[in-house]
């Protein structure tokens, strides 16, 4: 199994019949599934890669696989407190957060980081990054999930930080570590 990333709250990943954005439109998925399966088939194009996918509409047709990574569970050891206790206005105040603390100088090794809001639910205050461009043979990135509670003030206070990898080769359901 793999799961959408870098997939903006807003937005949703294409999924054509043959690899290519030129390719007839089949189906999109939203920024946070995680039922899409890979097929093992992927095909290079000159500027991306795609793989051949199955998903809960149906099968056989191809994605991005810059939009697609194996996700690690939620990583038990994770320390939380550099997060827990962070105050914002909103919940969309927190990017500047993630982006302080991945930040990547564009003309580095690698370029710069890519970190997206994945999911922005005010009702549930739960609001998900994907930050992607991590310089690591086995973690691609990570997908940060932050509760949070609504202050007197109409502020937000996370109180608790999921994080879980996006593995670039192995790991995903049933491990918190990539291989």
């Amino acid at each position: 199994m793999v799961a959408v990333v870098g997939v903006e709250h807003w937005d949703i990943l294409e999924i054509h019949e043959d690899p290519g954005v030129s390719s007839p439109l089949i189906d999109t998925l939203d920024p946070l599934d995680d039922t899409v399966i890979a097929l093992g088939f992927a095909r290079q194009l000159p500027q991306s890669i795609w793989w051949c996918i199955s998903w809960e509409g149906g099968s056989g047709a191809w994605a991005s696989s810059i939009y697609l990574s194996r996700l690690a569970d939620p990583l038990q050891s994770y320390d939380s407190d550099r997060w827990v206790g962070l105050n914002a206005e909103n919940l969309e105040d927190f990017l500047s957060e993630i982006e302080s603390e991945y930040e990547r100088d564009p003309n580095s090794e690698g370029g710069p980081m890519r970190i997206v809001i994945s999911e922005l639910d005010y009702s549930n205050n739960i609001v998900s990054f994907d930050v992607i461009g991590f310089l690591d043979d086995s973690v691609a990135g990570a997908r940060l999930t932050f509760t949070t509670a609504t202050q007197s003030d109409g502020s937000v206070t996370v109180t608790d930080v999921q994080y879980r990898a996006m593995c670039r080769r192995g790991g995903g359901p049933g491990s918190d570590l990539c291989l």
